[in-house]
């Protein structure tokens, strides 16, 4: 028999096995296959596809590094491959002066441009390469005398009982009598005027670098209390659109600096310590993961690697990509990684300006926001 005629003879695949492939393959693919026949462009595009496509993808996850050229202090996202840690693209953003990644959410990045008082959010798709249309952040206006926002921080995520994204602007106040209460700001992707609510921030931000911790339908801060001590969990819930606080046990950050972020899809803290002056040339960081039902229990955080020292001048942590690699960024702005198993140190031959360099987790998608 030719090759020809066995391909002639070759029956079609049930139609939902063929569905059950195309929804394993990675993202870069389907958008090719789309254009094959006219059955798979419609099944790749149809929202049960998308939603079981998003669904596999959780358990593989892929990375966005933000940073500013050196020579241009252009702002590119590269985007790297979770197997090799290899530039697979990039994404140049030629209009943004000062950019931080706010957090990732079902594929969708959220990256603020903080030039001009927080003028715009850009909501990008790194996998399809999609940029929607960014979303003006006007200045807060007040009619009190003498007020004026301080500091703002930001917060994205899901919101599956109206089926759409918010983002969540606080701007802490402050006048000449000294600070406010907060004002709190909410709009969607789909309605994206902002409107101003009567919430309450049970805590004060930490304005120390925060790495994206949207998690389980919550985005979280670490805070501080009255006492301006950096010992709780703040967490807005996006669909109750309630704050909740949670008091970290004093041992974790005591005589150290802490950085929440996502472990193997958990809670988790990377803690090192204050130098209190001193260059970082040798450094230490542990990983505490917790059992998110009991976070204020002692027994409730569980210390789940230590890495280091680490030598040479290391900054902040940036990211950790599921359970196994925790990403840093060097005095001079490049990327480096460490193997939580092997306790492996990599440099990457990635640079940026330094102290401008972040690292965003996030699962390849199809969702478009149109």
């Amino acid at each position: 028999m030719t090759r020809t005629m066995e391909m002639r003879s070759c029956k079609p695949l049930p139609g939902d096995l063929e569905i059950e492939i195309l929804s394993r393959l990675p993202v870069k693919s389907l958008l090719r296959f789309k254009c094959i026949c006219k059955s798979w462009y419609v099944s790749i595009k149809s929202p049960r596809f998308i939603n079981k496509h998003l669904r596999l993808s959780q358990n593989s996850s892929c990375l966005l590094l933000l940073r500013a050229r050196r020579d241009t202090y252009k702002y590119l996202a590269t985007l790297l491959s979770s197997g090799t840690i290899g530039v697979s693209a990039e994404m140049e953003f030629p209009n943004l002066k000062s950019a931080k990644i706010i957090g990732s959410c079902n594929g969708l990045v959220s990256i603020c441009d903080y030039f001009y008082d927080y003028r715009t959010i850009h909501i990008l798709n790194p996998a399809t390469r999609e940029v929607i249309k960014p979303i003006p952040v006007p200045p807060y206006e007040t009619c009190q005398p003498h007020v004026s926002p301080e500091t703002t921080f930001f917060a994205f995520g899901f919101d599956p009982k109206i089926n759409d994204y918010k983002l969540v602007r606080i701007n802490r106040l402050v006048a000449e009598s000294g600070e406010l209460p907060s004002v709190v700001q909410i709009c969607t992707l789909r309605s994206p005027s902002w409107r101003d609510t009567e919430l309450v921030v049970p805590a004060h931000i930490s304005a120390n670098g925060q790495i994206n911790t949207y998690i389980n339908g919550t985005f979280n801060w670490l805070a501080r209390d009255s006492e301006g001590s950096i010992n709780t969990i703040l967490s807005f819930h996006m669909s109750n659109e309630v704050f909740e606080t949670t008091k970290i046990p004093d041992f974790l950050l005591k005589n150290h600096w802490g950085q929440l972020a996502v472990l193997n899809g958990s809670l988790a803290l990377i803690r090192y310590p204050k130098r209190g002056g001193r260059p970082r040339t040798s450094m230490y960081y542990e990983i505490w993961a917790t059992n998110q039902s009991r976070l204020e229990e002692e027994e409730a955080w569980v210390r789940k690697v230590a890495v280091g020292p680490i030598a040479g001048v290391v900054e902040t942590p940036l990211a950790i990509l599921g359970i196994d690699i925790l990403f840093l960024a060097s005095s001079e702005g490049e990327l480096i990684s460490c193997d939580l198993r092997t306790q492996e140190i990599r440099k990457h031959q990635v640079f940026g300006v330094e102290q401008r360099m972040q690292v965003g987790i996030y699962n390849e998608s199809l969702i478009s926001v149109e």
